[in-house]
C-alpha cells in the first residue's frame, strides 16, 4: 500500500474493522494522528466550510435541498430515511444501536454503556462549549427542526414503533409491566404496546396496550400518583428536580383518558400495585372487559 494514511471508509471498503489488522497485513502503513485530523477539521469549519450557512441547500435531508424540486422533497427524503435505516441495519453499522457495539466485541452491559455515551454527544451544552453560545444554539435547533422533519414524515405505526423500542431500550418501562404485557399476551395475541394518538400538531399521547378498539393503561403507584398511597395535595419529587401534585398528575391522566374516549376507544386502568398483589385476577379483569366493550371481537 503505498499511501502513508488510511481513512476509516477506505478500512471499511477494504473489509478491515481495527487498526491493528491493517497494520498486520501493511507493515509501513501509518495511521492519521488526531492532532492531523483535528486540523484537517479546523481548516474546514465555521465560514471556512464551502457549505456554510447554506439553510439546508446542501442536504438531501432537507426541503430546500437543489436537487428537490416541489412536492416530491418530503417523498424523496422519506424514501432516502428508510434506505439508509435499512443498510444500517444490514450492515450493523448503526452507532445508535446496542447490536453495533456487540458485534465489535462488547458485553451487553458494555454496550449499553457505550450507547448511552453516544446518545449524549450530541446536547445543547456540548455544542455551545464547542461551537460558543449563539452557533451552538443555532446547530442544535437546526437539528432538532430536522428531526422533527423526518419524524412528521412517518406513521402512526411507525411512531409507536420507534416509542416502544426506546422505551424498553431505556427502561422506562418497568418490568412489572413487562410481566403483565406478557401474560396478557399469552390470551391475546393482537395486541399493540405503546400506542400513540395525536394529541396535537406537535404533541402525543402515549398508551401502554391497545386491543381493538380497547386501551389498557398500566399505570406505576408513583408515577400516576396512585389513590391508594397519595392525596391530592400530595407533591411527587420527580427526577430533574420535578415537583407535580398528584391533583395535576390526576388532570393530566383524565386529559389522556378522555382523549382516547372522545375517539371511540374504551379505557381501563390497571394499578401496578393489584397485579402484583394479584396477577391472575388482574388479567382476567382486562380479558373481561375486553370481550365486553371490544365491537372487533
Amino acid at each position: 500500500m503505498r499511501s502513508a494514511q488510511l481513512g476509516i471508509s477506505h478500512m471499511k471498503k477494504h473489509g478491515f474493522l481495527r487498526v491493528n489488522e491493517v497494520k498486520e497485513k501493511y507493515p509501513n502503513w501509518k495511521s492519521i494522528s488526531h492532532k492531523t485530523a483535528k486540523n484537517m477539521s479546523i481548516r474546514m469549519t465555521g465560514d471556512k466550510n464551502p457549505g456554510f450557512n447554506h439553510r439546508g441547500k446542501l442536504s438531501p435531508f432537507s426541503i430546500n435541498f437543489v436537487g428537490y424540486c416541489g412536492e416530491d422533497a418530503k417523498e424523496k427524503i422519506s424514501n432516502l430515511a428508510k434506505t439508509m435505516s435499512e443498510k444500517r441495519s444490514i450492515n450493523g453499522n448503526s452507532t445508535t444501536t446496542i447490536e453495533y457495539y456487540i458485534k465489535r466485541g462488547a458485553s451487553t452491559e458494555e454496550a449499553k454503556s457505550a450507547l448511552k455515551k453516544r446518545q449524549q454527544t450530541f446536547n445543547l451544552k456540548k455544542l455551545q462549549d464547542k461551537y460558543g453560545l449563539e452557533e451552538g444554539l443555532r446547530i442544535w435547533k437546526d437539528r432538532q427542526t430536522r428531526w422533527q422533519y423526518t419524524l412528521n414524515l412517518k406513521t402512526d405505526e411507525e411512531k409507536s414503533e420507534i416509542n416502544r423500542k426506546k422505551l424498553y431500550r431505556n427502561g422506562k418501562v418497568s418490568k412489572t409491566e413487562e410481566k403483565f404485557v406478557s401474560m396478557l399476551r399469552e390470551s391475546v395475541s393482537e395486541l399493540e404496546t405503546q400506542f400513540i394518538i395525536k394529541k396535537d400538531e406537535t404533541h402525543n399521547y402515549l398508551y401502554d396496550v391497545k386491543v381493538g378498539n380497547i386501551i389498557i393503561e398500566f399505570n406505576g403507584s408513583f408515577w400516576h400518583a396512585n389513590p391508594q398511597k397519595y392525596k391530592e395535595t400530595d407533591i411527587i419529587n420527580f427526577p430533574g428536580n420535578k415537583n407535580i401534585s398528584a391533583k395535576d398528575i390526576w388532570a393530566r391522566d383524565f386529559h389522556k383518558i378522555s382523549a382516547a374516549e372522545n375517539l371511540g376507544y374504551k379505557v381501563i386502568t390497571i394499578w401496578d400495585l393489584d397485579f402484583k398483589e394479584d396477577p391472575q385476577n388482574t388479567i382476567k379483569r382486562c380479558l373481561d372487559f375486553i370481550k365486553q366493550n371490544d365491537s372487533t371481537i
